[in-house]
């Protein structure tokens, strides 16, 4: 008897009549693929959101300022034909809590970079300090 055999013997042991699948490579290569794309869309739209807030020209187009980069969150982005289009980013606004007592905001500001067009628009804000229950007291100040 060959070691193949062998081989065979344990393998149909183990799995019953079933062949071994040749399905579950291919879907396994399938989401590889697909992870490692989105991977270097990820990245690539990470690289454009910095490229962004290094423009000169940046304060003309829209609020922005370069200084406003440590605080932006990335959000997402959009990819058309393997290249990626929109980037949703938020900007922190408030950080700390206001000198008025019992008064304690923060506010995200979700933005929209059209990388072929090169604009930036203002998609909305929200009220982070809101997102617990509904009518609840804001988080406490540290004196």
């Amino acid at each position: 008897m060959t070691v193949i055999g062998t081989r065979y013997r344990k393998l149909k042991r183990k799995t019953g009549n079933r062949q071994p699948c040749y399905n579950s490579r291919v879907r396994f290569l399938e989401r590889l693929r697909t992870f490692l794309r989105a991977r270097r869309e990820r990245r690539e739209a990470e690289r454009l959101l910095a490229a962004l807030f290094a423009r000169p020209d940046l304060g003309s187009i829209s609020s922005l300022r370069p200084a406003h980069r440590a605080r932006a969150v990335f959000l997402g982005y959009e990819a058309e034909g393997g290249n990626v289009a929109r980037i949703a980013f938020g900007l922190v606004r408030h950080p700390k809590p206001l000198k008025v007592p019992g008064v304690c905001h923060e506010v995200i500001e979700i933005y929209i970079y059209d990388v072929a067009a090169g604009s930036v628009t203002v998609e909305g804000s929200h009220n982070l300090t809101r997102r617990g229950r509904p009518g609840a007291a804001p988080p406490a100040q540290n004196r």
